[in-house]
């Protein structure tokens, strides 16, 4: 999203924060909902009019209730990403990497009913995460204030999570064996960008191919009974997506620019997500 609303010269600072929420649902499986909050800070430097370094530090809080009290758990995570990008006439490019410094699924609990009786069982565990975007486009159609053209792009994420054992060897108390979720999504659309008075309007469509789509497992025991063990399997996100883009930025003094996008993401069947990202630039 700072991307989108461009940099300034010389060195530049940006911040972004926000705050959501999610509803979750798997058939007649499982149902969750989380509230969710991040915040993101930054620095850019601009080399010359064609290329921009930088990078950035993310924080970002999670916490999932799974419906008719069955359980919860807490995560968080610390971000860390450098990018870069580069502007020649009509042609653009970037690429952004991130990596976890410290992801944490804590606070764990299972409710489990017997009978009459309710046991709570818990436990805690780490995660390690990567993820990979580049990006490329030309304006292929120019008309005085009016750009458009099409773009490219390829995103790769990858999120392994430890196992863990619930304590205590009751026999509800369980084991999870790691897990792992690759994401290898191809994505191909339009864009446009018209100059509208001291800023510039931003909008973008595009299809995205999950090329990475084959089904996981999960493994769990019993800890009173060792050995024990049962998998659930093709376990599966969406295999597509659109996507939706839609932005202004202006500049309101000459070392300040402020911006806001909207984003829409849909999926396979009611998968859907939505963010409005509203963000401050200071050049100096």
């Amino acid at each position: 999203t700072q991307m989108d609303m461009g940099f300034g010269t010389g060195w530049s600072f940006f911040a972004n924060g926000g705050m959501g929420g999610q509803d979750l649902e798997t058939g007649q499986a499982w149902k969750a909902s989380t509230d969710d909050a991040g915040f993101l800070i930054g620095t850019a430097w601009r080399m010359d009019r064609n290329w921009v370094f930088g990078g950035a530090l993310e924080a970002a809080y999670s916490q999932a209730d799974f419906a008719r009290n069955l359980g919860s758990f807490d995560a968080n995570s610390a971000l860390l990403s450098a990018f870069v990008d580069y502007r020649h006439d009509s042609y653009f490019a970037s690429a952004i990497f991130s990596v976890g410094l410290n992801s944490s699924l804590d606070d764990v609990e299972r409710v489990v009913a017997l009978g009459n009786a309710v046991r709570v069982e818990r436990g805690s565990t780490n995660s390690d995460v990567y993820a990979l975007k580049a990006l490329a486009g030309a304006s292929l159609i120019s008309h005085g204030d009016f750009q458009a053209g099409p773009f490219v792009s390829i995103n790769y994420q990858s999120v392994d999570v430890d196992g863990y054992r619930e304590k205590g060897q009751r026999s509800t108390a369980m084991n999870f064996a790691s897990q792992d979720r690759d994401s290898l999504l191809l994505e191909a659309g339009l864009f446009a960008d018209y100059r509208l008075g001291s800023g510039n309007l931003h909008g973008a469509v595009s299809y995205e191919g999950e090329l990475k789509d084959d089904g996981r497992s999960v493994a769990a025991g019993l800890n009173s009974l060792p050995g024990s063990s049962f998998k659930l399997y093709d376990i599966e996100g969406s295999s597509y997506f659109w996507t939706l883009n839609l932005g202004y930025s202006a500049s309101v003094s000459e070392s300040v620019s402020l911006g806001i996008n909207y984003a829409l993401w849909e999926g396979e069947g009611d998968s859907r997500d939505q963010a409005v990202n509203v963000g401050i630039n200071v050049d100096f």
